[in-house]
């Protein structure tokens, strides 16, 4: 039975229309076996898709992290326990995707660096109300800076 048949059948027999039937499955492909079982008892993050989707997109090792600062107190959900969890493979990863020097003659305009890249990557994650003006702020900060990168390059 191909995906598209089987949601579809999924869809008619249960009353749901075939995206909500297609995004359960991709969040139960991409949320951990052991993170699921660890989240099955816990409501404010089992039966709300935004959390299930905020774990979805992250790797196993963080979806863990994640859910152990939500299950010990210190974050009422996933999507606020991703503040206090460094992505530190992102981080590595545009640290080592960063630009090296050329000589002058050939300098193309200045990429965001490093640092901007990974404040640009906290930005994304603060979706949580209370740090909206935060990011917004931050923002700010950073089309100013590649405004300037720019203005200098050219």
């Amino acid at each position: 039975m191909s995906a598209a048949s089987f949601t579809a059948d999924t869809a008619s027999k249960t009353g749901l229309n075939e995206r909500t039937i297609r995004r359960s499955i991709h969040r139960v492909e991409r949320i951990a076996p052991g993170v699921r079982d660890a989240i099955r008892d816990m409501p404010e993050i089992a039966d709300k898709g935004v959390e299930l989707d905020a774990l979805a997109k992250m790797s196993p090792e963080r979806q863990a992290a994640v859910v152990a600062i939500v299950a010990g107190g210190d974050a009422p959900s996933i999507r606020t326990a991703v503040a206090f969890t460094p992505r530190t493979d992102e981080a590595e990863a545009a640290v080592k995707k960063e630009p090296k020097p050329t000589p002058p003659s050939t300098v193309p305009p200045p990429g965001p660096t490093a640092a901007q890249k990974w404040a640009r990557c906290l930005a994304d994650l603060m979706s949580v109300p209370e740090l909206r003006d935060l990011r917004d702020e931050l923002d700010r900060v950073l089309a100013a800076a590649d405004q300037s990168g720019s203005a200098a390059g050219h």
